[in-house]
């Protein structure tokens, strides 16, 4: 159980410091008003691949600070 509860180490994620741009945009980034999420704090689980980690680079792209966390640590370092 120990190594579980390491795996979920939450990452903070904030789109500064990912510097993430959405190399295209998305249907999410059209819809919703740029920095709408600024100064909010969103935690997602499962964000290391597929639908948790679209969540948190949409989120940081809307201004959110993002706390993410998932089984596995390597997809969590990459995420960041």
């Amino acid at each position: 159980m120990p190594s579980l509860v390491r795996a979920c180490t939450p990452r903070i994620a904030g789109h500064a410091r990912l510097g993430y741009r959405p190399a295209m945009t998305t249907l999410t980034s059209k819809a919703f008003a740029p920095g709408l999420f600024a100064g909010e704090v969103a935690i997602v689980t499962g964000g290391g691949s597929g639908i948790g980690l679209a969540t948190v680079r949409e989120l940081g792209a809307l201004g959110a600070r993002v706390a993410i966390c998932g089984r596995k640590r390597e997809r969590l370092d990459a995420a960041v």
